[in-house]
């Protein structure tokens, strides 16, 4: 008979990886099975049986034959024509943290958040609580402290409002929308690092999308249900 395994019988671990002289698509793979969980006897293909990662010496990963001028790293958006192409460039460092990302996705933490709108696209990662929007720290972007409390609102409900770095790119809606997209967006990160903060976050409504918009005007009316002011004669 198979035994499934249960939620909570899982245990994640750390594993770190020297990238040192490594081929980088054999080391892709390899990262690619642990975060997966593919090399566990228990695997399960609806669960998240994987456990984390570090790669280090990433500027040391090693290329065979021409893939250092010539290889292509195909992604996709999702949209009609989205896909995109980026090359590995020789001596940058840059490139080979690229490359890794592309190939083990998950190590850090990236989601989408919508409000209104605007559309925030976010990534996290662990650091000292800096948060950029647009290339501007939030302080330079978000000027009133009603939208910067809201915005740190999910870190302080976990209490790690310094334990990640932020950076995201908005677009869309004013900067209540916006606020609100990297709420949404942040809440949903932080789920990729901790599936244990889940109940906390969904229980304050932080990881579901507000649907909430402003009702279209009415052929006839004022606004969307106001009326014209009466006039008898």
């Amino acid at each position: 008979m198979t035994k499934f395994v249960k939620k909570a019988d899982i245990q994640s671990k750390w594993f770190e990886i020297d990238a040192t002289d490594a081929v980088v698509g054999r080391i892709a793979t390899v990262v690619s099975k642990i975060i997966r969980g593919k090399n566990k006897t228990t695997f399960t293909p609806h669960m998240d049986h994987g456990d984390f990662v570090v790669v280090k010496n990433v500027d040391l990963i090693k290329f065979t034959g021409n893939k250092f001028q010539d290889k292509k790293y195909f992604r996709h958006t999702g949209h009609p024509g989205g896909i995109k192409c980026t090359f590995v460039k020789p001596r940058d460092t840059e490139g080979f943290k690229k490359a890794i990302q592309d190939n083990t996705k998950g190590i850090f933490g990236d989601a989408t958040g919508r409000r209104k709108t605007s559309i925030a696209k976010v990534w996290l990662k662990k650091g000292t609580g800096k948060i950029y929007v647009n290339g501007k720290t939030l302080d330079a972007y978000f000027t009133s402290s009603s939208h910067k409390m809201q915005i740190m609102r999910p870190f302080d409900i976990i209490n790690q409002s310094t334990e990640y770095d932020v950076k995201s790119k908005v677009v869309g809606g004013g900067h209540t929308g916006q606020a609100g997209a990297l709420v949404h967006g942040i809440s949903r990160a932080l789920l990729q690092f901790d599936e244990n903060l889940k109940p906390t976050l969904r229980k304050e409504k932080l990881t579901t999308r507000d649907s909430r918009s402003v009702e279209r005007k009415k052929p006839g009316r004022a606004k969307a249900r106001r009326s014209f002011q009466f006039s008898k004669r």
